[in-house]
């Protein structure tokens, strides 16, 4: 029945658990007062080895049993994490242990007699951009960088899309667009600027194309028929312009659609009359003349030896006659 104050001395590296007297576990207190039973007596303070942490910031411990705690002088293996676009550089820990290997992203340290923090550092991986048919604002790129591109102007195509990413790596998920933005993704890279050859329109002034009416637009080379509307009253077809050049006299025809816009007008005209060895009688003195215009024509005199013999080349009136009608 005596009170016996006790106290555990603890050795180095070693922890208090508990005191036992026999089998039985009496109290976790380091101190405290044991109260004699009646009976000799062995009270024994019971120890257990110190554990330490194993902190790990960017990677894990792959030994051990999961808890991460380890005696001094166990080793330690610890392995950094995995990140897209991130390369790994070296450990660092708080205190400084030894690793085997500290620029390998899996090294070996030899557990100390404290908690230990360490860490993986990384440096990012610059992966380089080449951009067909465009420019970019950057072309040594990090990983996600939001890089601006634009297409090259073409005044002969049209932009259709980039190609060499998926969509959604695109603002707004949209590759169509010709200047836009996009995130760099981890690799080197090539983006293609997709176009199609730029229709070209064509206008038929005083007539249509076939098929198609007044205008249309139409790929360079493709050939299309173009043809005159009627003439107005008194005149007939001439010919096709473009700008001041003649580019057929034939009413219905085939163009060539080139690389620009083209405006071709069908031209009409009075026909024209021209009286060889004659003149006309009551005429404007233009010698063009609206059709159906009723006109009186005359031979000159014939040369010396000769005498007239018939009109020929248009249908008059009296072919044999000197002077004679013809209609326009």
């Amino acid at each position: 029945g005596m009170p016996i104050p006790v106290h555990a001395v603890v050795p180095d590296g070693k922890r208090f658990a508990y005191w036992k007297d026999g089998d039985v576990n009496v109290s976790t207190a380091e101190t405290f007062t044991f109260v004699m039973p009646a009976r000799n007596t062995v009270l024994q303070a019971v120890f257990e080895d110190i554990k330490y942490k194993v902190f790990v910031s960017n990677g894990s411990v792959v030994n051990g049993n999961g808890s991460n705690e380890f005696l001094p002088g166990e080793q330690v293996t610890i392995v950094a994490n995995d990140y897209t676009g991130q390369r790994f550089v070296e450990w660092l820990g708080q205190p400084s242990v030894g690793f085997e290997d500290l620029g390998s992203s899996q090294a070996s340290f030899i557990m100390p007699a404290s908690i230990v923090y360490v860490g993986a550092t990384y440096t990012s991986i610059i992966y380089s951009l080449t951009v067909d048919g465009g420019t970019a604002s950057s072309y040594q790129c990090r990983y996600n960088q939001f890089v601006h591109i634009s297409w090259t102007v073409d005044s002969t195509r049209v932009f259709d899309r980039w190609n060499g990413v998926s969509a959604d790596r695109f603002l707004d998920s949209d590759p169509t667009r010709p200047d836009t933005y996009f995130y760099m993704p981890a690799a080197n890279t090539t983006l293609t600027a997709q176009s199609s050859v730029r229709p070209v329109r064509v206008i038929v002034i005083g007539g249509t194309i076939v098929g198609y009416g007044v205008s249309g637009e139409f790929l360079p080379e493709t050939p299309i028929q173009i043809t005159a509307d009627a003439a107005p009253a008194g005149q007939m077809f001439s010919n096709w312009t473009i700008g001041s050049q003649i580019y057929s006299d034939q009413q219905t025809t085939t163009f060539t659609v080139g690389s620009a816009e083209t405006v071709i007008t069908a031209n009409y005209r009075y026909p024209h009359l021209t009286v060889v060895n004659g003149s006309v009688i009551n005429g404007s003195g233009s010698n063009d003349y609206p059709l159906g215009t009723p006109l009186n024509v005359t031979s000159s005199l014939p040369p010396a030896g000769q005498v007239f013999s018939q009109w020929s080349g248009a249908t008059v009136a009296d072919a044999y006659a000197l002077r004679t009608s013809l209609t326009m």
